[in-house]
């Protein structure tokens, strides 16, 4: 058993790939192949479920050599970081994140730690709030950024940001009740305007229908729903006058400064929410992701 190996196991399980595995360490198809099949027989039992519906998946006894395999990487990692007496750290780690924080708060905070961490490569990958919590309790991500909280005691969740959503429209279509962007507005006004609503999953819907529980109302009990999965697209289709729709404040900002959108404030519902940084309590993190978290604002 080798370090090599073991970062080649670490990638698979990540990536969930042989081919992107090697395409991310510049090495042949065959070779990753070869070295975990290798660390498998000096181990004696199957760690990769080649044969799963979903792809490569980690077995469980793979879910827990992971665990030692990235301890051992992140050994290696500290020893040259103390021989080299510098604070440059090494490693490859993977994030996933929710749209908005994604988007429009992680590029800003992965440009600053990547131009001065320039020997740690950084994946990023994009789902709704419960696929990234899922990919961070199944070992898929090695940390994650969403903007709503699950309860359960496996996961550890620091805020970073904080946000609010606002109700998004095209332009001018409450000016005839004398509303102008920015204004506050009864739910009243909007509650029968065709509602552009975010999968199941989404934070952001998610957090819109707590607050109209709050008072007393349910998105299933408005008239006119459309589902939309994607952020952009609703921004879109709101634009061109497909409907109205409750999204981040700062998802939007450019579409309002650019005179695309006018956006409201709900008068009786609190949208306000946080977003935060989360990692799996029982995974042992890498050298570089420790830098990561301990430079957040």
């Amino acid at each position: 058993m080798d370090l090599h190996q073991l970062e080649i196991f670490v990638q698979v399980a990540s990536l969930k790939s042989f081919s992107r595995t090697a395409e991310h360490l510049f090495i042949s198809q065959p070779t990753v192949s070869s070295r975990i099949k290798t660390l498998e027989q000096e181990l004696g039992a199957p760690l990769l479920d080649r044969y799963h519906p979903d792809g490569i998946a980690l077995t469980e006894l793979g879910r827990e050599f992971l665990d030692y395999a990235q301890e051992m990487l992140n050994v290696r990692d500290r020893a040259i970081n103390r021989l080299n007496k510098t604070d440059k750290v090494f490693g490859r780690f993977h994030i996933g994140a929710s749209t908005v924080p994604g988007c429009y708060i992680l590029p800003q905070i992965l440009s600053d730690y990547c131009l001065s961490n320039p020997e740690v490569k950084v994946d990023v990958t994009i789902r709704d709030t419960s696929q990234v919590l899922m990919g961070i309790l199944s070992y898929d991500f090695d940390i994650g950024m969403v903007g709503n909280k699950e309860e359960g005691n496996q996961l550890n969740y620091t805020k970073v940001a904080e946000d609010e959503l606002v109700l998004i429209t095209t332009k001018g279509l409450f000016s005839p009740e004398g509303y102008i962007s920015g204004d506050v507005i009864p739910l009243s006004v909007c509650r029968h305007k065709v509602w552009l609503i975010r999968e199941t999953g989404s934070a952001t819907r998610s957090v819109l229908e707590k607050a109209l529980l709050e008072k007393g109302e349910e998105l299933k009990t408005f008239p006119k729903t459309m589902f939309i999965d994607s952020l952009e697209g609703i921004k879109h289709a709101v634009r061109w006058g497909m409907g109205i729709s409750v999204v981040s404040r700062r998802s939007v900002e450019d579409y309002v400064n650019m005179g695309y959108l006018d956006y409201y404030i709900i008068q009786e519902l609190d949208l306000r929410r946080a977003f935060y940084l989360v990692f799996h309590r029982h995974r042992v993190l890498s050298s570089a992701v420790i830098k990561l978290l301990n430079n957040l604002p």
